[in-house]
């Protein structure tokens, strides 16, 4: 083997090798136990893309009801609003 190519493995070998453990990406463990006194933080609308998406959708809905819809569309815009408001208050 030519010693230039050795060369070239050994330090492929050598970066793939490295001294620190690699974090888990997905963080699905609690970082702290909570006691049964404490409260768990509750998490801020604007720190999830998902709530962010709801209330911006809920906020849409109550738009619309402003507006006096036709009755047959009142009822469904009723129907999304309160299904927004109760995935907000159980995701968020």
């Amino acid at each position: 083997m030519k010693p230039g190519l050795a060369l070239a493995i050994m330090l492929l070998f050598a970066a793939a090798c490295s001294d620190k453990p690699e974090k888990s990406a997905a963080p699905t463990e609690p970082s702290a136990t909570i006691e049964r006194d404490e409260v768990a933080p509750v998490p801020s609308m604007s720190s999830a893309t998902v709530c962010l998406s709801y209330g911006r959708d809920r906020e849409l809905v109550r738009a619309e009801l402003r507006d006096n819809p036709p009755a047959e569309k009142l009822e469904k815009l009723k129907t999304r609003l309160k299904s927004l408001e109760e995935l907000i208050l159980d995701a968020c």
